[in-house]
Order: C-alpha cells, then structure tokens, then sequence
C-alpha cells in the first residue's frame, strides 16, 4: 500500500533533485531508506520550535530552515566521522556538500552582514570542541556526569542552529523563552546521547570513541573487557542497560517539562516519541 511522505521529506527531496551535482551523488542525498533511518524530526527541526517566535513570512523560511537544519545534521554527522575515525573515501565529499548547501540556504535568509553569522560561529567552535573533549576522557581514570554532559550538549551543538536562527529572525524577542529551549535541547541531548552510547556499545568500543555505556559497564564490573560481545551481552544481564535507561527518561521528562511549559507541540511529539522508544527498550 502507498503511503503519503510527510512535507517535510517531500521539501528536502525537492530541494536535493535540484543541485547541480552527478546522479550517483543525488541518489546518495535523497535516498528515501537512508533518509527515514535517520530520526524524522531531524528533517523538520526548525518546526520543533516556531511556536516561541514570530517573524514575517514564517512559513517559507521555516521550511528553508528544516532543510539546512538536516543538512547541517549530516553534515555534523560526516564530520564527526572524519574527526573521530580518520574516515575517507566518500565522507569528505558528501561533508563539503552538505555544508555547502547549508552556508548557502541560510545566507539566503540571513544575507552576510547579519548577527547570525556569530552564533554559527559559536556553534562550530562547541561542535569542534566535543572532539577534542571526547579524546581528552581517555587520559582520565575518572569523568563526572557533568563532564559528560557537557560533551553531549557540545555534540549537538549544530542542533542549536534552529534555535538560534528563528530567535534572530523574531520581531519580538524573547531571551527567556529562547534559555529556555536551549535548556530543553541540551536535556534532550543528553538523554539522546545516553541512548545512542547503549545502542553504539560495540561499535564504539573497536573504534575506540568514548561512550558512556562502556565507561559505565567497566566501572561498575571493576574490568576491562576481553571479548566485546560477551561484554554486551553482560552489560544488559547485570542491569547497567536498564540503569542508563532510567537515567535518559530523567532528562527527556526535564526537556518535556520545559517544552510544555512553552507549548511547543512539535517538539513534546519529539520528545515524547523518544521517551516512548527508551521504555520500550528499557522492558
């Protein structure tokens, strides 16, 4: 049976078939498995939160926005990578257009000569510094919750860029609001980031990326894994799965809380959407 894609998908796609780039390479752009393996509300980020600002001719530019909010987010995506695992091959062109399309849509809303242009500054430096900050954690026999959370909101830095963007095109600004919903993406990306450590246990470990599930596991079983998959298959018998579980619902019920409180209907569906899929893995 056919199903209808959402508009968002539709827009993104629109958007890609345009370039001027070779067929293989659009494919790889817009191919629809590989676009819905990613979590959906990427696709439509802006639209998270539209409801705390209002600007003129709104609906057009938070379309724009959604599709450079995704190309932004695989860009981010490419580039950690890169910078992670010395990673080659088509990466680094896939990255360059990604990020190109991205400068190039959003100069066209906010020109060059525009405050804009500092908080996308801002945000490469925090995106850039989560690396640099994740390698650190090896030379450290201990991290603190807090330093870890720190790198989740630094990782998803470009997240932000929705936010920032539609705080600098609002007539009426709104500095609590705008705290605000950087307050609930960083909880959400912590609980985000705690729920991707669970499911990247394995790969991260032979790669050798920091990840709070294996620092978890080790520092509660006082031992550094031999064999990798045996160490997973135990990380979710001895109850450390279930343990990070719980604690990722504690920050995506404070990132709800908030994002009730300025009734951000997209972004509680976001969020509730995650807590759904945590418990359902949790059981």
């Amino acid at each position: 049976m056919l199903t209808t894609q959402p508009e968002y998908i539709n827009d993104y796609k629109t958007y890609v078939s345009q370039l001027p780039l070779p067929e293989n390479i659009l494919t790889l752009l817009i191919d629809t498995g590989k676009l819905e393996s990613n979590p959906l509300f990427y696709l439509e980020y802006a639209s998270l939160f539209e409801n705390s600002f209002q600007f003129n001719d709104s609906s057009r530019i938070v379309k724009q926005l959604n599709i450079a909010g995704f190309l932004c987010y695989k860009y981010s995506l490419f580039t950690d990578n890169l910078l992670d695992r010395n990673d080659k091959s088509m990466t680094i062109a896939l990255s360059n257009i990604y990020l190109e399309e991205t400068i190039k849509l959003l100069t066209s809303i906010f020109g060059l000569d525009n405050a804009f242009w500092l908080r996308w500054n801002l945000r490469k430096k925090e995106f850039y510094a989560a690396s640099k900050l994740g390698k650190s954690f090896f030379q450290k026999e201990t991290i603190s919750f807090g330093e870890y959370a720190e790198l989740c909101d630094l990782k998803s830095a470009m997240g932000k860029i929705a936010i920032d963007s539609l705080d600098i095109l609002s007539a009426c600004k709104n500095k609590e609001a705008y705290d605000m919903l950087l307050e609930s993406h960083k909880l959400f990306s912590i609980g985000f980031q705690i729920n991707d450590d669970i499911e990247d246990f394995i790969e991260d470990f032979i790669n050798e990326d920091f990840n709070y599930a294996n620092y978890t596991f080790i520092k509660n079983t006082q031992d550094k894994p031999e064999d990798i998959v045996d160490a997973n298959k135990l990380f979710y018998i001895n109850g450390t799965a279930v343990e990070l579980y719980k604690l990722s619902l504690t920050y995506f019920h404070q990132a709800l809380d908030i994002g009730k409180e300025l009734n951000e209907p997209k972004w509680i569906k976001a969020i509730l959407g995650k807590i759904n899929e945590t418990e359902s893995a949790k059981m």
